[in-house]
Parts: structure tokens; C-alpha cells; sequence
């Protein structure tokens, strides 16, 4: 699938006719004794033979919009990752996030109707498994527009059409109402969300789904020049520039934030100055699926905060 951005101020838009757009784009002319072709979002026509009733999802996103839609029940295998909701750790682990951490023999064991896998970085693993006639979908949002055409996606591979459709509408007025608050405001914070933190710093990229929710929130990218996804800086440049707000996961605990603030020159900052570094449930701001809408709500919460 060729991806792209949409431009925010179109948002509002979609949730007027978003969903029966994407609903008759992504539902196919049923012909034959498939249940369905689907195209999925890097580009491959997949054909489902019949309604999947034994799902395997590689990925803690996928894991969150099938129980989303309430395909839940249908899941026989997740990821060693797959920590939400609470319901996902009691099904049986068969992958883990790193490059080589899917374990074959144990997905064909669970004989599954349906592998919702990631991008292109898993092709291995999907090729593999069309090999062995298990149909296979990836799924690989880059940006929200494309998180609510994952939904759509496995909303359509799985049946679960109209669930889709209901978590697309509640997703696309979130960021509407986001939207419109974001305009309104007469002067935006400059943010930046801390990927890492070692001998240079990565960042979250403005055309990223995590950019996305920093302007959303009201916020404005202190790098807007540079298109890497998600690019790493110097210390000397940040300092030139200055920041307001710096966003840290929280999956390093306190680490992060003590490196940041340990660093060369960067007790100078504004946001360390005036203790405006905080963490952030990284689940909410790097998943992207439904919970990305807390995200966001969480950044605009502390974009807020006196």
C-alpha cells in the first residue's frame, strides 16, 4: 500500500464520510468460495478461504484492534508483547517484537485461519507461512489515517466489518475534536518525544503517527525540517533551537529522563528549567491502534499542565 499523509486540517472531514468510504474501498467483490480478498498495507492481494474462527496476531497493535472489534475470543496465538488486555496474556505466546522472534512450528501447531503479521521488516516470516497456504495480512500504520485503515483492514479480513466501522467513528472524532482544539490555540509549545537517549538522541519525526499527536495536542515540532521517521539529533542543535516540553517513554523508568537531564547543556533548556520533562505510557504513544486516542489525551493533558 502506498502510503501517505493527510493533512490534518481534513480530519473533520473523514468523520463525516470516512467510514463508508473506507468500507467500500476495502470490501471486495466476493466471487468463488472465498470469504474475502482483502489488499493489505504493503500492497499484497490476500485471499481468505473462509471466515477465520483461529487468529494469530504477531503484534501488540493487531492484539488491541482484534479484541477492539471482538475478535478476542478468536485468538489462539499472540506475541510474547501482547500485554492488552489483560485477556491477551492468557493466550499462547508464538512470536516476540525483534527481527527473527517468531517461532513457525509453534504457529502452524495452533492451526490458524488468519496471521495478522506487521510490514515489510516480517516478510520473511510472511512468505514462509503462504508457503504453507496460511493466509496471511500485514498490517503497518505509519500515520493515523492509516491506523484507521488498519481497523478497516482486519475488520474486513475477520468479519468484523460493522466493530471496525464503530472503533474507526470513535478514533476519527477524537482526533476531530483534537483538531479543532489545536487550531485554536494562539501559541503552541514546541515538543519533542524522546525515543532514545544514548551517545545521540532520537526523536519521534513530525510525519510520524507519534508527530502527529504532538500537533494534535497543540503542540509544534522543533525539527519540522527533517522527514526521517524518527531522526537522531545533536545536543548542539537542540540547544540552538530550544524546547518547551520534552516527552519520554516510560518503558525505561526513570532513566530516561535522568539521562536527558545529565546531559551536556541541557540544563539550559526551558523544559528542564521549568520541570516540564514527563513520561508518557509508552504503549499509548508507540501502538498504533485504538489506545492511541489516550495517547493523545495524556499529551494534551500535560501540554496544559501549569
Amino acid at each position: 500500500m502506498k502510503k501517505f499523509a493527510v493533512p490534518l486540517a481534513l480530519i473533520p472531514v473523514f468523520i463525516a464520510v470516512g467510514v463508508v468510504l473506507f468500507v467500500s474501498l476495502k470490501r471486495p467483490a466476493r466471487g468463488g468460495e472465498a470469504f474475502c480478498v482483502v489488499t493489505d498495507q504493503i500492497g499484497r492481494k490476500v485471499r481468505i478461504p473462509k471466515k477465520p474462527e483461529r487468529i494469530i496476531s504477531l503484534m501488540p497493535n493487531n492484539t488491541e484492534i482484534l479484541f477492539a472489534i471482538g475478535v478476542g475470543p478468536r485468538l489462539v496465538g499472540v506475541s510474547k508483547n501482547c500485554n492488552y488486555p489483560a485477556e491477551a496474556l492468557d493466550i499462547p505466546k508464538v512470536a516476540e517484537f525483534q527481527l527473527n522472534g517468531v517461532n513457525l512450528e509453534l504457529i502452524v501447531a495452533q492451526k490458524p485461519d488468519l496471521v495478522v503479521a506487521s510490514g515489510t521488516w516480517m516478510r520473511p516470516t510472511i512468505d514462509a507461512l503462504e508457503q504453507l497456504s496460511i493466509p496471511v495480512i500485514a498490517v503497518d500504520p505509519k500515520s493515523l489515517y492509516e491506523v484507521v485503515q488498519a481497523v478497516e483492514l482486519i475488520g474486513e479480513a475477520t468479519g468484523q466489518v460493522e466493530e471496525a466501522d464503530a472503533v474507526s467513528t470513535k478514533f476519527l472524532s477524537a482526533i476531530g475534536l483534537r483538531q479543532s482544539r489545536a487550531l485554536q490555540t494562539q501559541k503552541a509549545l514546541s515538543v519533542i518525544y524522546v525515543m532514545a537517549a544514548d551517545q545521540t538522541v532520537m526523536l519521534a519525526g513530525q510525519d510520524t503517527f507519534i508527530g502527529e499527536m504532538i500537533t494534535l495536542a497543540g503542540g509544534k515540532h522543533v525539527f519540522p525540517e527533517l522527514k526521517q521517521e524518527y531522526p537522531r539529533i545533536s545536543d548542539e542543535d537542540l540547544l540552538k533551537r530550544g524546547v518547551d516540553v520534552i516527552l519520554c517513554p516510560d518503558h525505561a523508568g526513570e532513566d530516561v529522563t535522568a539521562q536527558l537531564k545529565k546531559r551536556t547543556g541541557w540544563s539550559n533548556l526551558a523544559a528542564i528549567k521549568n520541570n516540564r520533562v514527563y513520561k508518557v505510557q509508552d504503549d499509548l504513544m508507540t501502538r498504533p491502534g485504538p489506545r492511541l486516542i489516550e495517547g493523545l489525551a495524556e499529551v494534551e493533558r500535560l501540554l496544559q499542565a501549569k
